[in-house]
């Protein structure tokens, strides 16, 4: 019975949220991390405020209304949609673990010898490492955590004069590095996870699709794939072309496609010196990217030349191949290689 109370609270939480969070188990478990952690804090440090639990002085007392202050412009910030739910969650354990180191090196510092403290706030950090670890942080961001840590322990334990510390040292260093080993390990596996789920929820995106696809406009793209010999990657891009209309392929665009790249693997650009061996270096260039489709502006982007430099080339590989000016080059270059290719073949 209770267990379906929560479960309705959840669910309520969620819908309440919904346009913060996304519909993923890891933004669901990081929206209740956050909340139940920033609402009991929260009461916590009320409770200290009011004298009513922990440790009290003026040190406390504005340690502890600081703390309150960023747990809730971070909770209003998250709220308002200033900031997103990963980074509310992450300055939300930077402000929880700044709070506690801050108190261990007070205590040090100046000299209350105060040793369960000292290690009430440690396992507060390894408390802080867990929930990081649970909500999905960053690998270096646990890192940090742990190193900060263990650095600001060792400060506090060889400084202070307590019998204690040195006798509890080991085990805790040794619990904080195995817990900062553990939480970094998982959260990059959670990681490699989340990329393979999303892989596997575009290809069902893409299985579905396939569903409202006529059958026919596959069989024949595949068909002409083969006849023409396009490579696997290239029979892929088409194919993703046909899945993104959703049943309303853009027959026309995809065939164009298959015909260019067909046209392109037939074309040996390494041996252009032989098809045109009356233009210059710097002409048989232009002729290359000419014939790969390039427009005017990127083929002088990719050779630095000006404009009129680039047409100057161009009238020049007409003339010398004496193409007229009402034929389009790229296509009179494609003929006079595909003329030399049939009657000249270039030998294996």
């Amino acid at each position: 019975m209770e267990k379906q109370k929560n479960n309705k609270l959840h669910r309520q939480l969620f819908v309440s949220l919904r346009h913060h969070v996304g519909d993923s188990f890891i933004e669901k478990q990081r929206l209740l991390i956050y909340i139940y952690v920033s609402i009991g804090g929260g009461l916590l440090l009320i409770l200290n405020l009011l004298g009513l639990s922990g440790p009290m002085g003026k040190y406390y007392f504005i340690a502890n209304s600081i703390n309150l202050f960023f747990i809730t412009f971070l909770l209003l910030a998250f709220l308002r949609k200033y900031i997103n739910l990963e980074n509310a969650v992450i300055g939300l354990m930077s402000v929880c673990q700044l709070f506690c180191i801050s108190e261990m090196l007070f205590i040090t510092f100046t000299l209350q010898n105060d040793a369960i403290l000292i290690i009430g706030n440690m396992i507060l950090l390894i408390g802080i490492i867990f929930l990081s670890t649970l909500s999905h942080l960053k690998p270096s961001i646990i890192s940090i955590q742990t190193l900060i840590s263990l650095i600001v322990y060792t400060i506090c334990c060889f400084t202070l004069n307590d019998s204690i510390q040195p006798r509890t040292y080991g085990v805790l260093v040794i619990t904080f590095i195995l817990s900062g080993f553990l939480g970094y390990h998982l959260t990059r596996k959670l990681t490699s996870i989340t990329q393979i789920n999303n892989n596997l929820e575009q290809i069902q995106k893409e299985m579905i699709s396939l569903f409202n696809i006529d059958k026919n406009h596959i069989n024949h793209y595949i068909r002409q794939s083969h006849t023409q010999g396009l490579t696997e990657q290239q029979t892929n891009q088409y194919l993703k072309i046909l899945l993104e209309n959703q049943g309303t392929p853009r027959q026309k665009s995809i065939e164009n496609h298959i015909a260019k790249w067909h046209e392109q693997t037939r074309i040996d650009y390494q041996n252009i010196k032989s098809f045109f061996p009356e233009l210059s270096p710097s002409e048989q260039e232009i002729a290359t990217l000419i014939l790969k489709g390039y427009q005017l502006k990127e083929i002088c982007s990719l050779t630095d030349k000006k404009e009129s430099n680039v047409n100057c080339q161009r009238s020049n590989i007409r003339r010398k191949l004496q193409i007229p000016p009402e034929k389009k080059l790229r296509y009179a270059l494609l003929q006079t290689i595909t003329q030399k290719t049939i009657f000249h073949p270039q030998s294996s």
